[in-house]
């Protein structure tokens, strides 16, 4: 009885302190002026994959304007509140300032479009009114689409030119906790060059040729401000501008240097491989994103900063279900932070990667005689005629298809099971790829029937059933009609199940 008895005292108070440890930060807050059901916690030292924020956002239900939230943070955080006036929809939002120990009420008032707040209990002097024009220059400017490198990096150093100011004058008025200033002065260093650098490279996709044209310029800005601060800087890392500048410069670095290996490709591979041309070329083209990226990584980043873009690459791999020379990169990582915070998460995850990756093709996966000599899309009717075909049009490149195959390819069987419908995939840009097609059909138990198309079946398909993307569903019917699918993209597999059924009828 005493062993029982000190046993469950011993459970009682690891559980006390679990529960302690588990809410060390609560915010009680009221809204005023607003009209709305939840407001949005945005956690940017949660992020980590570009396609999955589901760990970085918390929604929260506001009853009579008041809500509630209790959090666990282990460094100090900057935390984004937001929210949406159901009245005249608009959006409002709060920078907060959140550590262990912070026991808030905060009050946030809606007055002339400005969001206000007051603050009481621990940690209220870190969450007063501060109106640095953090993320609010950024908006402002894609709001008005300036296409001229150096009205934007004027626009953004202007509407900066007073945050230091306020923050001396914040720091005066309320003497926040040195974690507080230190995150605030990291803020503030990084806005310009993360501002001009989200702004340029995003906005070159929508402007296409006027971008293009004066490419070098926005590049020489972009230069200039990079070597005003350091890009690799362990102590940024609570900075909200520096976790966005840090995956931004990820996903634009890669693309920059796909943009050097079509223009000079010989100077590409040179300096970031290091090799004889062609073997150079071959690894890259079988690798365009893990191996790049990782190479991107090593030569820009050291320390807590290096640990979380290897982490960033890592969850993009997961969440695309990118295999390639992901083993030997999580290796790496594992090597060089063999106690990282981000095993936990990661081990489980490679470990049903890595044992799905040895899957073998089955009898079930047919691979279509001569598939590769199939030029039409009336072949492809002719071939699957007095059959309901669901048609799959994917690329083992295509990011959003393996991430759709993923999500719905097996419960879009399973709910078919036993049903008279057959499957087609239909691989696209693909010719050269001829193991890692097979690979992937393997690793997400493709049964079905499997063509590796030639461009010239590739054009003809999309032409004649009017797709414009990838993945592209087609429903075909017995007698040879054909339908596009109607579920969208992200696949909402409800409605597609919906219009797959009505097929079988």
């Amino acid at each position: 009885m005493k062993n029982t008895g000190k046993i469950f005292f011993l459970l009682i108070s690891l559980l006390i302190c679990f529960t302690i440890h588990a809410q060390n930060v609560k915010l009680t807050g009221t809204l005023k002026n607003i009209a709305t059901t939840e407001v949005t916690f945005y956690r940017p030292a949660k992020v980590l994959s570009y396609y999955n924020f589901k760990d970085a956002l918390i929604t929260v239900p506001v009853t009579n304007g008041q809500f509630t939230i209790a959090l666990i943070v282990g460094s100090p955080e900057m935390i984004e509140l937001s929210c949406t006036d159901s009245i005249t929809g608009k959006d409002f939002s709060k920078l907060l300032f959140f550590k262990k120990g912070y026991e808030l009420n905060i009050i946030l008032t809606l007055n002339k479009n400005e969001l206000e707040i007051a603050s009481e209990g621990v940690g209220a002097n870190d969450n007063k009114k501060l109106n640095i024009n953090s993320s609010k220059a950024l908006t402002e400017l894609f709001n008005r689409s300036d296409s001229v490198s150096s009205s934007v990096y004027n626009y953004i150093v202007k509407e900066h030119k007073m945050d230091s100011i306020l923050l001396a004058k914040y720091i005066s008025s309320h003497q926040p906790s040195p974690e507080f200033i230190k995150a605030w002065k990291y803020e503030i260093k990084y806005a310009i060059l993360n501002e001009f650098y989200q702004y340029s490279e995003g906005m070159k996709h929508q402007w296409g040729w006027p971008y293009n044209r004066n490419y070098d310029k926005w590049i020489d800005i972009q230069d200039k401000l990079f070597a005003t601060v350091p890009l690799s800087d362990d102590n940024a890392l609570v900075s909200f501008n520096y976790r966005g500048l840090i995956r931004m410069f990820l996903i634009r670095k890669h693309e920059r240097l796909v943009r050097d290996w079509r223009l000079n490709k010989y100077g590409f591979l040179t300096e970031w491989y290091g090799m004889d041309t062609a073997k150079a070329n071959k690894e890259f083209l079988e690798d365009m994103t893990n191996r790049p990226w990782q190479k991107i990584i090593e030569r820009n980043f050291h320390g807590k900063v290096k640990e979380y873009t290897y982490a960033l690459l890592l969850e993009n791999a997961i969440e695309s279900s990118d295999l390639k020379n992901i083993q030997s990169i999580y290796a790496d990582f594992a090597k060089e932070f063999p106690a990282s915070s981000y095993s936990k998460k990661f081990q489980p995850e490679f470990s049903k990667m890595f044992s799905r990756a040895k899957q073998p093709l089955t009898d079930k996966m047919v691979f279509v005689k001569d598939g590769d000599k199939i030029n039409t899309w009336e072949n492809v009717l002719s071939m699957v005629k007095g059959k309901t075909v669901f048609l799959d049009m994917w690329g083992t490149w295509c990011v959003p298809c393996r991430q759709q195959l993923e999500k719905n390819s097996h419960a879009i069987k399973e709910y078919f099971k036993g049903k008279e419908l057959g499957y087609l995939y239909i691989a696209n840009y693909d010719q050269g790829n001829e193991q890692t097609w097979k690979q992937l059909i393997a690793y997400f138990g493709l049964e079905g029937s499997h063509i590796l198309a030639n461009k010239k079946l590739t054009e003809d398909i999309m032409s004649k059933v009017k797709g414009t993307s990838y993945p592209t569903y087609i429903i075909i019917h017995k007698d040879g009609s054909f339908e596009l699918s109607k579920a969208g993209s992200p696949l909402n597999r409800e409605l597609l199940i919906a219009q797959i059924e009505q097929a079988l009828q």
